[in-house]
Formats: C-alpha cells, sequence, structure tokens
C-alpha cells in the first residue's frame, strides 16, 4: 500500500509540475496571440496556475483530517487516502485540459 501511495505522490508531482512550468503557460502565450474571449473555466485555471502548490496539499491536509477523525486500521486508512488522491488524478487533470482547449473548440466552431 505504502508503494502505491508513493507512486502516486510521484504521478500527483509530475502532472502539476507539467502543467505548472510548460503547458499552462504555452496555453496562456497562444491565448494572448489570437487575442479570443476566453471562457470562465479557462480564466480561472490560467490565473491560478502559480498556485499549483497548494493542489499538492490537499491530499496532505486531507491525510491530517483522516489522521484527527478516523481511528480505523493503518491499512484502511491508507486506502482512504489513496482512493483520494486518484481521484485527483482522474477528475482534476481531465477538466483542466478541457478548461486549456475550450477556447479553441469555440474558435474552430465559429470557423466553420
Amino acid at each position: 500500500m505504502n508503494r502505491a501511495l508513493n507512486i502516486t505522490n510521484g504521478l500527483l508531482l509530475l502532472i502539476y509540475s507539467i502543467g505548472a512550468f510548460w503547458l499552462i503557460p504555452n496555453f496562456k502565450k497562444l491565448f494572448v496571440g489570437l487575442e479570443i474571449e476566453l471562457p470562465l473555466v479557462t480564466k480561472i485555471i490560467i490565473s491560478t496556475y502559480g498556485f499549483w502548490w497548494l493542489l499538492i496539499l490537499i491530499p496532505i491536509i486531507v491525510h491530517f483530517i483522516f489522521i484527527r477523525s478516523v481511528k480505523n486500521t493503518q491499512s484502511n486508512f491508507l486506502t482512504k487516502v489513496l482512493v483520494i488522491k486518484l481521484a485527483l488524478l482522474i477528475v482534476l487533470i481531465p477538466f483542466i485540459i478541457y478548461a486549456l482547449y475550450l477556447p479553441i473548440f469555440n474558435a474552430a466552431s465559429q470557423i466553420t
């Protein structure tokens, strides 16, 4: 179980780092060059990408909340933490990708 937690920690850090240092800044340059109106969700993602490190703190905060509130076995606790981290990977990453590509889809639909 500890190995699975370490793998998800590494994946979260890698994905957030790529997004914060490469993906989102490149999209930001693209949108400035296109001079198009961005959807609200894209504006939020671009304006908050500098705080990506806060997303890494979420699993840590959840970890301490579970320590204080749940008095279960060690393996049950680790399972819950792993599920939360996997949910972050499964839900948050596609949402950010969708938000970044949404203006491009909107611009393409206006062309045709």
